[in-house]
């Protein structure tokens, strides 16, 4: 006897139906732009009238609203369950680079995302959203910055929201340079290595020496045997007193 298969229900159809016409808008605005970025063409490219999209999208630019947030609220999970086995500096370094590293990942979903931010300028609703996006991404860096702080790896003095919204921008900056190459390249690889060494030099706390204890090195000091013993030390780069 074969079973029926249980019929979906009806919250699932409409998840099914809007993650579809999601889809649909994403390789239309990549194939098209937003010169044919029109409810019917939407609807005709995720195989529903166009009455549907209007149904549970309300308008144009509530469908446009849609597609930005579900697309800037997956890169955000993304970067929130970065590996967070590593502490310190590296771990905001890990960051930094998930974030460079978008298009490579998945160039369909850079493409949709450079594109439509380009429009945001022109629509305050997704303006609004790209704004509501650079807050949560430097949050995210400026929370791993103060861990690296409670943990020692990162110097106190530093602001860390400072210190996140220049990563943010710089990473922002290497995005559009991608977005115009068509992706990564050697060179703007090499110039995020560049960008986190620069950083570990002004962040990370440096390994201190460990300090020998007078009994370590023998005799009276500034006794012979005393100085040889310094000097031994220091070969190794431990400071005596």
């Amino acid at each position: 006897m074969i079973a029926k298969s249980r019929r979906r229900s009806q919250a699932q159809r409409r998840e099914d139906s809007q993650a579809r016409i999601l889809a649909a808008a994403i390789d239309l605005v990549i194939e098209k732009g937003f010169d044919r970025f029109s409810l019917q063409n939407i609807g005709k490219a995720a195989n529903c009238s166009h009455e549907l999209v209007n149904f549970y999208f309300g308008s144009k630019d509530g469908l446009l609203n849609a597609l930005a947030t579900h697309i800037i609220g997956n890169i955000s999970e993304e970067l929130r369950s970065v590996d967070e086995s590593v502490d310190g500096f590296e771990n905001f370094a890990n960051k930094i680079r998930f974030i460079a590293g978008v298009a490579d990942r998945n160039m369909r979903t850079f493409t949709a995302y450079m594109r439509t931010a380009g429009e945001a300028p022109f629509r305050e609703s997704l303006s609004q959203l790209f704004r509501d996006r650079r807050r949560q991404t430097v949050d995210i860096l400026r929370d791993s910055i103060i861990a690296g702080q409670a943990s020692g790896d990162i110097h106190q003095h530093i602001d860390a929201d400072r210190v996140a919204g220049v990563a943010y921008d710089f990473v922002r900056g290497h995005a559009d340079r991608q977005q115009l190459d068509g992706g990564s390249t050697p060179d703007a690889e090499a110039m995020v290595s560049s960008f986190i060494d620069l950083l570990r030099g002004q962040l990370a706390v440096c390994e201190r020496p460990v300090k020998a204890p007078l009994s370590a090195v023998g005799s009276k000091p500034g006794g012979r045997s005393h100085r040889r013993a310094r000097k031994s030390l220091a070969k190794r780069g431990v400071s005596s007193p």
